[in-house]
C-alpha cells in the first residue's frame, strides 16, 4: 500500500535528501551539463525549507508501508499580497560554487517568461509564437492578485516508477492548490517529455518553449548543450505549460 502525505515544513530535510537522491541524479538538464551533486548539497535544504515555510501546503511526499519516502512533489502558491516575495533558487546559488546550478537557472528563468501566443498546432505541442513578455496573469485574463501554483520538483524511486506514483503526486499538488481562495493559476515547469506529457494529460497547455539544440546562454553567448545532446536522450525541449483552476 501507498501513503500519500501532505508535507509540513518539518520534513524539509528528508525531503530535501531524497530529491537530491532521485531528482537531480536523473534530470535531463543536469545529466547533460555535468551537474554533480557537490553543486546541489550546499543550497537545496535551505531552499526547500524556504520555499515550505513560504507557501499554502501544496507539497506531498509518497510512502511505503514502513514510512519510507518513495516519491516527493514540491509545490508552491506565489501570492503577490505576501510582504515578502516568492523564495528563488538564484538567491541561494554562489555561481562560483553552482555555476552548472545557475546555467540551468538561468533557462528555466527564460523558459517563464511568459509570453503571448498563437496556436498553430498544438497534436505535437510545438507551436509557433508570437512574444510579447506578459505576465502569465494577463496572459491567462486574470487579475494580479491572482495566486499561481507551480510544481517545482517531481520525483520517485527507482523500484516505485511505473506504479503511477508520479500522477498521483502530480494531480495531488494541482487539487490542493484548487481548494486555496485566490489560486486560479496552475504552471510547470516541463524539461523532459515525460512531464510534459504528464502536464497535457491535466489539460494544461503550452505557453512557452525552448529548444535545447538552439539555446544560448545569455551571458556567455555560448550554445550550452553542444556536443552534450547525449544526456538530454529524448528530451528536445523546456516547456511551460499552463492552466487555469
Amino acid at each position: 500500500m501507498i501513503i500519500y502525505e501532505l508535507v509540513t515544513d518539518h520534513k524539509f530535510t528528508k525531503v530535501a535528501e531524497f530529491l537530491q537522491e532521485h531528482f537531480f541524479k536523473y534530470a535531463p538538464l543536469g545529466l547533460a551539463l555535468g551537474l554533480t551533486q557537490s553543486q546541489v548539497q550546499r543550497w537545496f535544504a535551505p531552499f526547500i525549507q524556504a520555499i515550505l515555510n513560504y507557501s499554502d501546503p501544496v507539497s506531498y511526499v509518497a510512502m511505503d508501508e514502513a514510512g519510507n519516502i518513495i516519491g516527493v512533489l514540491v509545490g508552491v502558491v506565489e501570492d503577490p499580497d505576501k510582504p515578502y516575495p516568492l523564495p528563488t533558487m538564484r538567491e541561494y546559488l554562489d555561481a562560483t560554487k553552482e555555476p552548472v546550478m545557475l546555467q540551468i537557472v538561468t533557462l528555466l528563468e527564460l523558459c517563464k517568461k511568459v509570453a503571448k501566443h498563437i496556436i498553430i498546432l498544438f497534436s505535437n505541442y510545438s507551436q509557433k509564437s508570437q512574444f510579447t513578455g506578459l505576465d502569465i496573469r494577463v496572459e491567462l485574463g486574470q487579475p494580479a492578485t491572482a495566486k499561481v501554483y507551480t510544481g517545482l520538483f517531481l520525483s520517485v524511486a527507482d523500484g516505485w516508477k511505473g506504479y503511477g506514483v508520479a500522477t498521483k503526486l502530480f494531480s495531488m499538488g494541482i487539487e490542493k492548490a484548487k481548494e486555496i481562495s485566490g489560486c486560479t493559476i496552475a504552471i510547470n515547469e516541463c524539461t523532459s517529455e515525460i512531464t510534459c506529457k504528464m502536464s497535457l494529460k491535466e489539460e494544461h497547455k503550452m505557453v512557452r518553449e525552448l529548444e535545447y539544440a538552439k539555446y544560448t546562454d545569455p551571458q556567455t553567448g555560448v550554445h550550452i548543450f553542444e556536443g552534450k545532446e547525449a544526456g538530454l536522450g529524448y528530451n528536445t525541449h523546456a516547456r511551460l505549460m499552463a492552466k487555469l483552476l
